[in-house]
């Protein structure tokens, strides 16, 4: 399972012919496996997508009700909710996170996350002690990364002076101390997926596994790799994109050296769509990260939440093959928990649904996706059902646009006729309106989608 921060649906070849930025190894494993068009995170921003991939639920059931996780935040995932890693790992699956984990550090009380001023939290993570609860007390018998976004790799302990110490990577809990001076971002990529191909090298032939790589790349601010420095068209956001690629190409070449490449199931999507302040600096090279979806990072419009999602599994997804059926990461946990053969418990992933009919035409044990509940950073609800997209608020729900206010208090848009999203019909189709609004509150109301 290979996370991207940030990738543009427009980024990958496989979806944009006349992209800027090569993605051979992306393309390659679009040719021998699975695209989806109608793939979501279903939420416009970091924290909360990761969230729903690792536990099958909407974020916006806990107390983050918006925006991501802090630097000092606890833990978000509680003892209680089941994780993908933790029901395979009683399956007998060795089990490792690897890269950007954005999901909270130690214990959490009541009222955390709740604040709207994330600097005024109480903190709860104290980086010069273990680390503890965190990814390896979630189901991860392994972990090895970041605690967040890029700006948070320099996570000073609050007992130590600014200039004093800085942390590196978390391992297992413990933060690994590097020198400030002698950091380089531009290695950060190549670290995290060397890491994670000497992990899947260190499992014995016949150990079933499961890898979450999750990249940094390509989240501001833009350090990519020497390997990847004027690779691309698009200046160096397209360079960035490109140590994606290459991050997909190693753990591929990883999977051919050891044999397995051909009972794997191979997973690519991002946590959302891109970064306007980012993405922009490709544009001025020609090329379009969103293609022509309305919308940005943060916000519930389109740009906000399509992703690229591509899937491969030699003999059981067929090759070169796409897919419009509905997908959103909550279904990532009953859909891989199934291929596994293991058991979904009953509490388990409340709202995900298993994608075996959309991937490879296989039995499944719970009903296809027909609607996504979509949210915003700033909390916005939208919902998706068949070829309409409704959005509970005038306007993006996330960045700030120039221009006078929208007229229109909700929005309604045909996708199938207007994927741009240019043209509100919420005036014109009340009834429906009012629909796709009910059916936002009725799953707000729920414990679960999912029967």
């Amino acid at each position: 399972m290979i996370l991207v921060d940030d990738l543009g649906v427009g980024d990958v070849g496989a979806y944009n012919p006349a992209s800027r930025i090569p993605t051979p190894h992306l393309d390659r494993l679009a040719r021998e496996g699975l695209r989806l068009d109608a793939a979501y995170a279903p939420s416009a921003i970091c924290s909360p997508s990761r969230y729903a991939l690792l536990t099958g639920r909407y974020a916006w059931r806990t107390p983050l009700e918006g925006g991501v996780v802090s630097r000092y935040d606890p833990l978000l995932v509680d003892a209680d909710t089941p994780t993908l890693p933790g029901v395979l790992k009683q399956r007998g699956y060795a089990t490792a996170c690897v890269g950007k984990w954005h999901l909270g550090f130690g214990e959490a009380q009541p009222g955390d996350f709740r604040g709207a001023d994330a600097e005024a939290r109480t903190p709860r993570a104290d980086y010069t002690k273990p680390l503890r609860p965190g990814p390896n007390e979630r189901g991860f018998d392994h972990f090895f990364g970041a605690s967040g976004k890029p700006g948070m790799y320099f996570v000073v302990p609050p007992q130590r002076e600014q200039d004093e110490l800085a942390s590196w990577f978390i391992e297992d809990g413990v933060v690994q101390v590097g020198d400030r001076a002698r950091w380089d971002q531009t290695e950060v990529g190549p670290i995290l997926t060397r890491h994670a191909v000497e992990w899947l090298e260190a499992r014995a032939p016949d150990e079933p596994f499961f890898l979450y790589l999750s990249l940094t790349a390509v989240h501001a601010p833009l350090h990519p790799a020497r390997l990847a420095q004027g690779a691309s068209e698009a200046g160096v956001y397209g360079d960035f994109v490109v140590e994606v690629d290459w991050s997909v190409g190693q753990v591929l070449d990883a999977l051919e050296r050891t044999g397995r490449a051909d009972d794997t199931l191979v997973v690519v999507t991002s946590d959302n769509g891109p970064d306007p302040s980012v993405a922009e600096l490709g544009a001025a090279f020609g090329h379009r990260s969103n293609l022509d979806l309305r919308g940005w990072k943060r916000d519930a419009w389109e740009g906000g939440v399509r992703v690229p999602w591509i899937v491969r599994w030699p003999g059981r997804v067929p090759a070169g093959a796409t897919s419009d059926a509905l997908a959103a990461l909550n279904d990532l946990f009953p859909t891989l928990v199934n291929a596994a053969g293991a058991e979904l418990p009953r509490d388990a992933a409340p709202d995900g649904f298993d994608l075996a009919p959309a991937w490879w035409g296989g039995a499944a044990t719970t009903p296809a996706r027909e609607e996504l509940v979509l949210h915003s950073a700033r909390g916005v609800f939208a919902l998706r059902r068949g070829r309409w997209k409704y959005v509970d608020a005038p306007g993006s729900g996330g960045n700030r646009y120039p221009g006078p206010p929208p007229e229109a208090p909700v929005q309604l848009y045909d996708l199938a006729a207007d994927p741009g999203e240019a043209r509100n019909l919420a005036g014109l189709e009340p009834a429906l309106a009012a629909e796709l609004a009910g059916r936002i509150a009725a799953a707000r109301a729920a414990s679960r989608t999912r029967p």
